[in-house]
């Protein structure tokens, strides 16, 4: 296997395996969410000032974040592959502003909040929701990030499946 090939190799292994910790970190998300409604379900509240109750929003903080934090490394996976026709990657500028808003907690003004601010003016980087409509994480649907990947990673099974060359611009 010459060089470009055993490349081109580990690029398409590194974007699949992040579009299948995508999938994980997404049912890690639905686990911490049915464990969540359960407890409110059984009359346990889990919202509140002692270590219980911040140990289950340390859980979906750590749930929500990884997952974005996957998402983003898909992407950079995708980014050095230098796919010919990369569509079907329309929630990219979201997962990006929503990382390094993530990532820059400490700036609350500072510019990746702005940019978030600008796509998403009546929303919040640190928001999440879950219910009948789906889960959302900083504005962002997750079980249609999710459903995105699952046919971008199909996508790249294709591709290792039919044997494709990587090719330097």
């Amino acid at each position: 296997m010459g060089d470009d090939e055993q490349h081109r190799s580990a690029l398409l292994n590194e974007a699949l395996t992040w579009s299948a910790i995508v999938g994980l970190q997404r049912e890690r998300l639905r686990d911490t969410e049915e464990w969540i409604a359960a407890e409110h379900a059984e009359g346990r509240h889990v919202v509140g000032v002692d270590d219980d109750s911040r140990q289950t929003f340390v859980r979906l903080r750590a749930d929500r974040h990884f997952l974005i934090v996957a998402a983003r490394n898909l992407l950079r996976a995708i980014g050095a592959l230098e796919l010919p026709d990369p569509t079907g990657i329309s929630w990219a500028d979201h997962v990006l502003v929503l990382r390094n808003c993530l990532e820059h907690w400490d700036e609350p003004d500072g510019p990746s909040a702005k940019k978030f601010l600008r796509l998403f003016p009546e929303g919040a980087p640190t928001s999440f929701r879950f219910g009948p409509a789906g889960s959302h994480v900083g504005e962002l649907n997750v079980d249609s990030l999710n459903e995105a990947v699952r046919h971008l990673r199909e996508r790249l099974l294709g591709m290792e499946r039919d044997g494709w060359v990587w090719k330097p611009t």
